[in-house]
């Protein structure tokens, strides 16, 4: 019966520091970089590795949701080494877990199918199932695609940093899992990324993702998201900075509407959110419907929008909120804007959207035009 220990680090590691760390031999490495763990010259494991691992290759099972405090460690990882006990004695197999726990040093997982995670020396024991279900908020960013401005992927950077830190970037890229990292490829990888194409990554806690489309793309409009964990935000000076950052991006982003909105029981698993039901969308591929037809916990109006909604919300600046607060869509009234305005979706866009929103008369003949009243 086998044993069989990963070890999930940052950097590549010095097997033979290890080994000498858990006063043990290593027989190797061989071509491969691994060998043999001996103690008194007899077997004790086999070493695989180390492997380069992308931060989508690291496995679910070893960031668990109740043991968020890992979170930061794995997304660091770049090397595994394995570590495979087959019919060792007792002494054996704590010696090459003390191999393990020696090359993990203080950065890095021993992942232990018998004792959990081990990390910094602490044990962690997950419990069973790990997914659960998270209250989110949803920030959303819409703008015309040729008004996007130049250097736009680097404000967005400059903007997190300035508000909210931890909107930024772990992990982005073009699809999913996103392959490059912010600490180690650099800003100019996440700017040339987004002149490509849409960006997609992953943040730390209490932000769980985003998206920044680029200018590139059919349909007038784009969209950009954050997504932050709602019960975090209770935290005023957490809120007011989140607030902070939501006008920041409307303004750079030279948006024409921008929406915080609560979203209820999104299924978190320690690595993804998946959305169980959501909202009908203001814009669909590429095309604007309007405004939503139900009021949601803070709005951005951008100068299209603005003389528009200012009678029916009082509006005297570009923001409204309905408290200091995040109120979910079952404590908000009922009806808020001109219905004219609004949108239900696809099926039901806006009679009345602002000029340079409507589809191009390119997507009616390819059939892209959402549905009429």
């Amino acid at each position: 019966m086998s044993h069989d220990l990963s070890v999930y680090l940052p950097e590549r590691p010095d097997l033979a520091a290890a080994a000498r760390a858990a006063d043990v031999e290593l027989d190797g490495p061989d071509a491969d970089g691994g060998g043999l763990l001996l103690l008194g010259g007899e077997y004790v494991a086999d070493v695989v590795g180390p492997e380069p691992v992308e931060p989508g290759d690291v496995p679910q099972q070893v960031e668990p949701s109740d043991v968020p405090e890992l979170a930061d460690v794995l997304d660091a990882c770049r090397w595994r080494v394995d570590v495979v006990v087959q019919g060792s004695a007792a002494e054996g197999v704590e010696r090459a877990v003390a191999f393990c726990r020696a090359l993990a040093g203080d950065t890095g997982i021993v992942e232990d199918p018998a004792d959990g995670l081990w990390s910094a020396g602490r044990t962690h024991r997950p419990r069973p199932g790990r997914d659960r279900l998270v209250d989110v908020v949803q920030l959303r960013w819409y703008g015309r695609g040729d008004a996007l401005p130049a250097g736009f992927a680097q404000r967005w950077l400059d903007l997190c940093r300035a508000h909210l830190p931890a909107a930024l970037p772990v992990r982005f890229g073009p699809s999913e899992p996103p392959r490059l990292r912010l600490d180690v490829d650099g800003d100019a990888a996440f700017v040339a990324a987004h002149a490509d194409d849409t960006v997609y990554y992953r943040a730390a806690r209490p932000c769980y993702e985003g998206a920044l489309a680029s200018a590139a793309g059919r349909g007038p409009v784009r969209t950009h998201s954050l997504t932050l964990d709602r019960d975090a935000l209770a935290d005023p000076a957490l809120r007011a900075s989140a607030l902070a950052l939501f006008v920041a991006l409307a303004e750079a982003a030279g948006a024409f509407y921008a929406a915080a909105a609560v979203e209820r029981d999104l299924t978190w698993t320690g690595r993804q959110l998946y959305v169980t039901r959501s909202e009908p969308p203001l814009a669909f591929g590429g095309s604007w419907l309007g405004l939503p037809a139900r009021p949601v916990a803070w709005s951005w109006f951008g100068p299209a929008y603005r003389k528009l909604v200012a009678r029916s919300l009082g509006l005297d600046g570009p923001l409204h909120r309905w408290s200091d607060d995040l109120p979910d869509a079952g404590t908000l009234p009922a009806t808020w804007l001109p219905p004219e305005l609004t949108t239900s979706g696809t099926d039901d866009p806006a009679a009345r959207v602002p000029r340079g929103l409507r589809p191009s008369p390119w997507d009616g003949l390819l059939g892209r035009l959402p549905g009429r009243r």
